[in-house]
């Protein structure tokens, strides 16, 4: 380009110098400015390759990193994904600590969990190490002054046992050839102000950590610290549902719901909680209270409840505030709904800003459900009360008019009878008239005796055998029948249950007594996966059930009545002269409280 110039520029405007002015242009444009313009495009180029080159190096640990976080991320996804796989503390424990072994080169990784109160509970170690020595390294953490020396240990490193009690108790046990020396990196698993645990990792002496290596330790330690969290909630939840699943067949609907709000207070750690109920008026009372007296504030509380039980939607308040000046409170109100209706209101606070997440809100929901089946059921136990006692009087004064009543109208046209007939001094009639009217005065006598005893006979909430025994020797003494009771199952169930299968056999045993002239009879009982079964069996004159005496059809349709109120079958087997069986099969998959014990 330079030679094309020259030669355009002497063609034209250097073809009228002379020949000294010619040759000077030539020097100056072959001498200066040509190697000056080579110059610059050789710097120019050099320049271009020298970005280039930076450019290549900068993509290539732009890709370097990438890899590595990618690396990371992938690592992080299976250490989050492992951690949650785990069923239990104990498998997640042990997850913890093989996981650093995917990371560096260790020799082995220990953790030292703390419980809710932040005391250190027994240590755990993945390797070959004595037992005696991980609850040593337990009893050094419990030490305030090892506490304190683990909180101000700045670079969370030792390779001194002088420096370090957990890392002298490792030198002196792990086997290591050569004596080889140890040192540990302590990696804090903490959430927020929570602290749930200390992992130490062990290397050898002359094997340091490389930075990345221990970023990511550290970022294995938050996702170890949030599954414990995770866990640890999710155990309290549970055990706070269990509770609360326990205590549906209190029938003590204050002690109940108290027990459950002070349970989950205490499970998840808060100031309080205070239950609102609805009155049959319709007003909203503080039914239960648990944690410190707050005043006033149980009013804007019992306004909150109304405000969420008009929406019938839960209500989160994170930073809520009573006064000037005053410290912010968090608020979860959720409506206590049942089937037909708004019962009440759950209030859960704590004395902290954003205490509550929505975690927190779907276990409050879950336990108001639960907390307004409580007051359904005890509502409508106490309606279903009622008319057993209603219905308990009526079949009361069948049986009294049926019988007791009958046999006193009975004795008083009798005894005017034998009035007369001594007065006609027909002595002999009269007295075998006296002999029928004292049997039957006996007779009368057994049966009010059976009745006394069975209003007195209760069976309470514990095992058959408890009201069964006694059932049986009531029955003893008012007969010459032998019985025999069997052994009745182990089994735990519902008042309502053991009440009219009580009843059952009473009425069951009372017509043996009186209809069936039996020498013997017995109980026997079966226990299987689907049924509960009770036979009553005697060896008496039998009966066609389809042609049974008015008085005895009362009887069994009593014991019908109460089988249904239970959903169990009921069957009679029975012929003449071939004695009589009533079978009674009650569905376990009905009965959900259910409780087999060991015999």
């Amino acid at each position: 380009m330079l030679v094309a110039g020259h030669q355009v520029l002497e063609h034209t405007w250097l073809q009228f110098l002379s020949r000294g002015q010619h040759f000077v242009s030539q020097l100056l444009f072959y001498g200066l400015i040509g190697p000056a313009l080579t110059w610059w495009a050789l710097t120019y180029l050099q320049q271009s390759v020298r970005r280039t080159e930076e450019a290549h190096t900068a993509l290539a640990q732009a890709h370097e990193r990438l890899t590595q976080t990618n690396q990371r991320l992938e690592l992080l996804m299976r250490v989050n994904r492992r951690l949650t796989q785990a069923e239990d503390e104990d498998r997640l424990v042990k997850a913890i600590l093989e996981l650093p072994q995917d990371v560096a080169p260790v020799l082995g990784a220990s953790l030292i969990p703390f419980d809710d109160q932040h005391h250190p509970l027994p240590a755990v170690y993945q390797g070959d190490v004595d037992p005696s020595v991980v609850e040593e390294w337990t009893n050094r953490m419990a030490q305030p002054e090892v506490r304190n020396a683990c909180v101000k240990c700045v670079p969370h490193r030792a390779s001194d046992s002088e420096q370090c009690a957990l890392l002298a108790a490792a030198q002196e046990t792990l086997a290591l050839p050569g004596g080889i020396s140890i040192q540990v990196f302590c990696f804090s698993l903490r959430r927020g102000d929570r602290e749930y645990g200390l992992l130490n990792v062990y290397t050898r002496k002359d094997q340091e950590l490389a930075p990345h290596e221990r970023e990511v330790l550290g970022a294995m330690a938050d996702e170890m610290a949030l599954a414990l969290e995770s866990h640890r909630l999710r155990s309290r939840e549970l055990a706070a549902l269990y509770r609360l699943r326990q205590s549906r067949e209190a029938t003590n609907l204050h002690a109940t719901l108290h027990s459950v709000l002070q349970d989950t207070v205490q499970a998840l750690e808060l100031d309080g909680g205070l239950v609102y109920l609805v009155e049959p008026r319709g007003k909203l009372i503080l039914a239960i209270q648990v944690g410190p007296e707050i005043g006033d504030r149980a009013k804007v509380l019992q306004g909150l409840v109304a405000g969420a039980l008009a929406s019938a939607e839960p209500l989160l308040l994170g930073d809520l505030h009573y006064g000037a000046g005053d410290e912010p409170w968090s608020v979860l109100v959720a409506p206590l709904l049942s089937d037909t209706a708004l019962v009440g209101g759950l209030v859960w606070w704590a004395r902290h800003r954003d205490a509550f997440s929505p975690r927190h809100t779907r276990l409050a929901v879950a336990v108001a459900s639960q907390m307004a089946m409580l007051v359904d059921n005890h509502q409508l136990y106490q309606r279903v009360e009622h008319q057993a006692a209603l219905a308990e009087r009526v079949r009361l004064a069948r049986e009294i008019h049926d019988g007791l009543a009958q046999t006193l109208g009975y004795l008083k046209l009798r005894t005017a009878q034998i009035s007369g007939w001594l007065q006609e001094e027909e002595f002999v009639r009269a007295g075998d008239a006296l002999e029928q009217v004292r049997a039957l005065i006996a007779s009368a006598y057994i049966d009010v005796r059976e009745a006394i005893d069975g209003l007195r006979l209760q069976p309470g909430t514990g095992l058959i055998s408890d009201w069964l025994f006694p059932l049986v020797e009531d029955f003893r003494s008012l007969s010459a029948i032998e019985i025999a009771p069997g052994a009745p199952p182990p089994v735990r169930l519902p008042p309502e249950v053991h009440v009219q299968l009580l009843r059952i056999v009473q009425e069951a045993l009372g017509n043996v007594r009186k209809h069936s002239g039996a020498s013997h009879v017995r109980l026997e009982w079966r226990l299987d996966p689907v049924w509960l079964v009770l036979s009553i069996i005697d060896n008496g004159i039998g009966f066609d059930p389809l042609d049974v005496p008015p008085l005895s059809r009362h009887g069994l349709l009593i014991m019908q009545e109460r089988a249904e109120l239970l959903d169990a079958g009921f069957q009679i087997v029975s012929r003449p002269g071939a004695g009589a069986q009533v079978i009674v099969r009650l569905p376990l998959r009905r009965v959900e409280t259910v409780e087999v014990r060991d015999a």
